[in-house]
């Protein structure tokens, strides 16, 4: 069975933090905030959302999870950056650390559109993900 790329690079790149749970405290900043994001994937897979801030961080956290034939493979979200990429998307990068069956550190990218509202988005094809990016 082929485990789509997407959320194996997402569960891949979470997971490095041993004993860490998924529900740890977000990351924090002080940096005021310019937006904000969520991204749920909608089937195995797994979800974020936080604050996009003026200084390029995100806040926030979340997770991915998805089975695979070599066992489950969890990752954590413990931080990352954005950048505008015009009035209408942002490129979106995320700090993950291995929590089973991952490598211990990675950082996944990704271009996401900016709406205001909940939109599905195919990140990968034959994918579907849920995504909402607001800027103030």
């Amino acid at each position: 069975m082929r485990v789509p790329t997407l959320r194996l690079v997402l569960a891949t790149l979470t997971a490095a933090g041993g004993a860490v749970g998924l529900a740890t405290p977000a990351f924090a900043t002080a940096s005021p905030v310019a937006g904000t994001y969520t991204v749920t994937d909608l089937g195995q897979g797994g979800w974020t959302g936080g604050p996009l801030n003026a200084d390029g961080t995100v806040g926030g956290g979340g997770g991915f999870s998805l089975s695979t034939p070599d066992g489950q493979v969890v990752e954590k979200i413990v931080g990352g950056t954005w950048l505008p990429l015009g009035p209408d998307a942002i490129h979106l990068c995320l700090d993950l650390v291995g929590i089973k069956n991952a490598p211990p550190s990675g950082t996944f990218c990704v271009d996401l559109p900016v709406t205001g509202t909940p939109v599905v988005v195919s990140l990968e094809e034959g994918e579907q993900t849920l995504v909402r990016v607001s800027m103030h």
